[in-house]
């Protein structure tokens, strides 16, 4: 059977804009080469025109999956970067925090306690202090050396209850106290 071709001079009939989709594999139809196009009411195509528009199709399919992936890579790029700015602010936030916990700006004493809170005559307590914006601090009576910390023991062996007291004073000259009851059996 013969297939019914129009001829040359006939102007083609208009077609439908082709979608391409979002996936890249759709932009192969542009490499199809051109091809007769067949007369109404056939379903036959031609013999392969002509190759003269397959640098055109080929041209256009690497623009479309060029802007495919820029499109994605720049989408990435934001993602990316809205993580780690929300990263960052939690990092400042955790060390918001964590400067409030231990006492911010101000002058603090942030623990003083003396572990255990009783002992025989002769056995030896851990008496423990945290400090936080701190110039110097004293603990009496004590013997030892004393320096600002957040969190340092020293231990202690007295042979009567002993009261101790933390004085910490900042570069201003405001001064803080707070006592511990450390009690011998």
């Amino acid at each position: 059977m013969q297939a019914n071709f129009r001829r040359k001079s006939q102007a083609p009939p208009e077609r439908p804009p082709v979608s391409m989709g979002s996936h890249p594999r759709n932009a192969l139809i542009f490499l199809q080469p051109i091809m007769f196009v067949p007369a109404s009411g056939t379903e036959q195509t031609g013999r392969f025109h002509s190759w003269r528009y397959f640098p055109i199709g080929l041209a256009a399919v690497l623009v479309y999956l060029a802007m495919v992936y820029g499109t994605r890579w720049y989408e990435n790029r934001a993602i990316d970067q809205a993580a780690r700015e929300k990263a960052a602010a939690r990092e400042v936030e955790e060390a918001r925090r964590t400067v409030q916990a231990l006492g911010g700006t101000r002058l603090e004493i942030l623990g003083f306690y003396t572990s255990p809170g009783v002992i025989r005559r002769g056995a030896s307590a851990e008496l423990c202090y945290g400090v936080s914006n701190a110039q110097s601090v004293h603990i009496e009576p004590f013997s030892g050396e004393a320096w600002p910390s957040y969190g340092r023991c020293v231990s202690v062996s007295p042979r009567t209850d002993t009261t101790y007291t933390l004085t910490a004073k900042d570069a201003a000259g405001n001064t803080k106290t707070a006592t511990t009851l450390l009690k011998v059996k």
